[in-house]
């Protein structure tokens, strides 16, 4: 069984190598599409091996773009990391755009024989929703998760992007739950939801 940690917009990679190397068992997967950050994320994986004196052999970094189509796009690359996207944006200014690959959490598994997503933590600014529904029939193998969405519909950044109530609606169709919320900015606009599923949420997995 192929169980594993997807971390969707990996920027620096503290996230998903913190998963790694608290979850030996686990294989995770961290997608990052801007190139310049991929060194970066190298560079801190090697610190905290270093530190630590693990090798973090479970964790897999893919420099491409997550979705809800496989072949590629344009990607904006902010004056930013934590800002770019494959939306367009005018809040903060774009200093180059690039082409990258984009591909479904459903090939994805596909191609990698996933069993079960016991983690999906997504942070691709204002794409999270696209990336939930590109999984497919892998809906019901993802057991619990986090993603990051602004609340109200008139404060979004991004073309395209997604608001909290799209999320809700869509966990209500696809028997998942919300667990928890946490505002993560400081203008009270943008905001983490953890969910899980409800066919798994009694299980001690």
């Amino acid at each position: 069984m192929n169980n594993v940690i997807l971390d969707i917009g990996a920027n620096d990679g503290i996230d998903g190598l913190g998963y790694a190397l608290f979850n030996k068992n686990l294989n995770v997967y961290a997608f990052e599409a801007n190139p310049a950050l991929i060194e970066k994320i190298q560079n801190n994986k090697k610190k905290i091996e270093n530190f630590f004196n693990i090798p973090l052999t479970n964790y897999n970094l893919i420099n491409k773009a997550v979705s809800n189509f496989n072949g590629s796009s344009d990607f904006y690359i902010s004056e930013y990391d934590l800002c770019s996207s494959l939306l367009k944006y005018k809040f903060v200014k774009t200093e180059k755009k690039i082409s990258c690959e984009v591909i479904t959490l459903d090939k994805f598994c596909d191609e990698n024989n996933i069993d079960n997503i016991v983690y999906l933590h997504t942070d691709t600014q204002g794409s999270d929703l696209n990336v939930l529904k590109g999984l497919n029939k892998y809906r019901d193998k993802v057991h619990s998760g986090v993603i990051e969405t602004i609340i109200k519909k008139e404060k979004i950044r991004y073309e395209g992007a997604s608001s909290l109530d799209e999320f809700e609606n869509f966990f209500i169709s696809n028997n998942f739950t919300i667990i928890d919320k946490k505002i993560n900015d400081k203008e009270l606009t943008e905001i983490n939801v953890y969910f899980k599923n409800k066919s798994i949420l009694d299980k001690n997995f």
